[in-house]
């Protein structure tokens, strides 16, 4: 992020272990099967169908006026083996910046879309950005390891942190995301076991 002294880039590490050779480009539960976007929502429809091996939970409080604390609880129901991790990220929506945000418009001339006519490049102040990566609170993409005396039904494993809040930030658009991720052995072969987001100030539930 070119405004943001706050955000860690992470760029190298993610097109190396994913194999990414251009952008846009992007997969579904870490796996390399989902290269295509076409195929994004029938794999996520098929994804979300299985039945989850953990849960996730998170407490988030407001410490101060530029910090907030983290508790992000990861629970297993039946017993599990292999390299699992924490993965816990700052997402931040709905930005909109200076002219380095400018988009290439791939559908200006497509009648049938809402960025029809906007201009190529479309101006920054014409697109809301969604989803975008502030930090990931472990050092590298693939978080902490989860102890392995925890991978057992009623196993839990339990990571607080204290996250200072960027003055580029807008508090009220910034989520944090949490997953349990298992890595394999090759970029075919890595999963998201299960996934949660909640806003800042907020309690998420087991699920």
């Amino acid at each position: 992020d070119l405004f943001d002294t706050y955000t860690h880039a992470a760029e190298s590490e993610l097109s190396s272990t994913y194999n990414i050779t251009g952008i846009p480009s992007g997969f579904v539960d870490r796996n390399s099967t989902t290269d295509n976007y076409n195929s994004w929502e029938s794999y996520c429809t098929s994804e979300l169908a299985k039945p989850a091996t953990c849960g996730l939970a998170m407490i988030t409080k407001k410490l101060n006026a530029t910090q907030y604390s983290l508790e992000v609880h990861a629970g297993f129901n039946t017993t599990v083996s292999g390299d699992y991790r924490l993965v816990v990220y700052v997402l931040e929506n709905d930005l909109q910046k200076g002219s380095a945000y400018d988009q290439h418009n791939y559908m200006n001339a497509d009648a049938t879309s809402p960025w029809y006519g906007f201009g190529d490049p479309m101006p920054a102040s014409k697109y809301k950005h969604q989803h975008v990566l502030r930090q990931s609170l472990e050092s590298g993409i693939w978080g902490v390891t989860i102890d392995a005396s925890k991978l057992k039904a009623k196993g839990e494993f339990v990571k607080t942190y204290t996250l200072d809040i960027s003055p580029e930030w807008n508090v009220a658009n910034v989520n944090i995301i949490a997953m349990v991720a298992k890595k394999g052995t090759s970029v075919a072969t890595h999963t998201v076991e299960n996934v949660q987001e909640c806003k800042l100030g907020e309690t998420k539930k087991w699920d």
